[in-house]
Formats: structure tokens, sequence, C-alpha cells
């Protein structure tokens, strides 16, 4: 059956990860008609029995047979992180500290996304307007926000760009982060995978099952009857890395309807702390989505200290450091500090 669409234009202009073990590597068409995608050599045949017949938009993946029995398989490369903030001009000026330094310190070559209010769109288009963006820097409006429950929800709202739907691997990032370092390495590992990929943080139970918190969800795994242990570790929610839109497309949704039912049912929407956090946890561990053994290779969790340096060594940068424990002003002026340490040092 012959194919309804060409896809030459999209193999050759996309890079492409291969499973086992995972790597990057680029199609390329010789004169013979023979495909190499990195060592693989593939007849036109081979190529073209995989692909599906018919593709609406960009092809995305496929898999495949070759040299008679070997299994292949192919994800399109084509990373995206993505932030949120909205309304306080403080966490607008700690975003663009962390998108500077995404493409200053991290080398990111890619796309760049930040959801936000549609009244800061201009604000952060003038802020950032002057950042050599190699890839695409996209300022994405959040229509019928009310609220921080709202602002934090965002960031599980894939309906809210097509950009995510051909993107892949994806890094969800907090506007408190700064990038000291590149990511590359972990973002072939973040196609291939099926899970979300979070930074290990405190105790599930915050330390006793008499605990007041509320950060990583130990309640609404208790009021549902889902079995834990105490003493397994919660993620923060603040750094989210996973393969694609699709991978996540039945618990994003979830965590959002949980959040806004639970609220809906037990009041509180406006008291509560780590609306996103802790329905992430809960819906996360319970669909057992969750995994604690990437993102932590590459990020840094910094809880500020009250005296003292507000930021870690600079001879100790992984990736990522999350700035927390204190207000967002004080994460601002630490981000600051933080970036002017590693200019200094010529990073």
């Amino acid at each position: 059956m012959p194919l309804h669409f060409h896809p030459h234009d999209d193999i050759q202009g996309t890079h492409w990860v291969s499973y086992g073990p995972p790597r990057i590597v680029q199609a390329k068409r010789a004169d013979t008609g023979d495909w190499h995608f990195g060592d693989m050599t593939l007849s036109e045949q081979e190529l073209l029995s995989a692909l599906p017949k018919f593709s609406p938009k960009k092809l995305t993946e496929f898999t495949l047979t070759h040299d008679g029995w070997k299994s292949a398989k192919f994800k399109s490369f084509r990373p995206l992180i993505y932030f949120c903030a909205f309304h306080d001009p403080t966490i607008l000026e700690c975003v663009c500290i962390a998108v500077n330094s995404l493409v200053t310190f991290g080398k990111w070559q890619y796309d760049i996304a930040i959801l936000t209010s549609p009244d800061t769109v201009e604000t952060l288009q003038e802020s950032l307007s002057s950042l050599d963006v190699p890839g695409t820097l996209t300022i994405i409006p959040v229509p019928n926000t009310h609220d921080k429950l709202d602002w934090c929800l965002s960031r599980y709202n894939f309906a809210l760009s097509d950009m995510f739907q051909h993107a892949s691997p994806i890094l969800y990032c907090d506007a408190d982060i700064v990038c000291d370092h590149p990511l590359d390495d972990i973002l072939p590992l973040l196609v291939t995978s099926p899970f979300v990929h979070a930074c290990p943080e405190g105790r599930l139970d915050e330390g006793s099952l008499q605990s007041e918190g509320h950060w990583f969800g130990w309640r609404l795994l208790s009021g549902d009857n889902v079995p834990f242990d105490p003493f397994s570790r919660g993620f923060s929610s603040g750094i989210l890395g996973f393969a694609d839109a699709r991978s996540v497309q039945d618990v994003f949704p979830l965590i959002r309807q949980a959040a806004y039912g639970w609220m809906e049912t037990f009041g509180g929407r406006e008291t509560l702390p780590s609306f996103d956090q802790r329905f992430a946890n809960y819906v996360l561990r319970k669909m057992n989505m969750s995994s604690l053994d990437i993102i932590p290779q590459k990020v840094s969790l910094f809880r500020i200290p009250p005296e003292g340096q507000p930021y870690p060594s600079v001879q100790q940068r992984r990736g990522i450091v999350h700035f927390l424990g204190a207000s967002t002003v004080k994460k601002l002026a630490s981000m600051q500090a933080y970036v002017s340490a590693l200019k200094e040092r010529g990073v």
C-alpha cells in the first residue's frame, strides 16, 4: 500500500533517539537509497514498511525490523523546557533569570515556553527580547486563571498549546531555578522512559504521621486507602521530566481533576499549601508513574539558609539548582547572587 504522505522531510529534518541503550542519531539518506541512523543502515523498503500509512502532522516514532531479525525503535528528539510564571513581578524576574541561565550556562539549544497570564505576556516578551535563543521562545497566555490554584495546576494542562504535542522529551521547571550546567546527557533517557521523573525530597509522612504538612500527598493516599510506606521519599514537583505529551495524557488530567475536586469537596482553596505537589505525588504514586532515578543526576534542591552564603558551591554545579525554603524575594536575591558567582568563575 503506498504511503499517503512523504516521510523523507520529517525523517531527515529530525534527530531521533534509538532504543537500547538510548542515544541520539540523525537520519541520512545515501545516493543508493539506503538510510543511515547512526551506525545502523536500513534499506528504503525496510524503513518505508515501518512507517504509518497516514500521518496527520509530524512523524514522532516508529519501530522496525532490519537485517532480517533485529528490532529497533526510534522516537523523535525535539526537547522542550517550559515554565510557569504568573502575577507576581518578582516571579516574572525569577523566570527571566531561569531562562537566561538555561541558555547562558546550560547551553540549551532547543525550545523554551513560559505559561503566564494574558496581561503579563508583553512584560515577559520585552524582558527576554535581547536573549539569543537557539530554538524558539514561546510565551503562552493562560486564560481564566484566578488564583494560585489555577496558576500551579496550569503546568498539567497541555491543551494550552499545540507545541506540547510534538515535543520530546519535555521538562517542566519552576521559576525559582538556575541552570548551571548542560542537561543534554539525561535527555535521551527521558525520551525512552514511560515514567514521570522527579527529584526526591523529604519523607513521605514529613517525619511523622502526626505531621500537619501536606507536601507529599500521604493524606490523600490514606484517604483513598492506598497503601504506602511513610519512610519512602516524597518528590518535588518543581522539576518534572517525561518522554512526551502522550506519556502523561492520562495522569496530568487526573492531577488537575483530583485537585479541583478535592477543593470543591473539602474547601481550602485559599489556605492549603502545595496544591500542585501533593496531588502530583498522590496520582503518580497511585498510578505507578513516578520515578526518582534520573532527575537527581542533574538537580540540586538548595534550601536557602537564614544566614551565610545564599547559594550552593559553584564547584558542585550539576545542571539545575532549585532554590527552596524562603520567600520569593529572598529566592530572587539568591538566584541573582548565584548567577553573579557563576559569571565570576567564568562558567
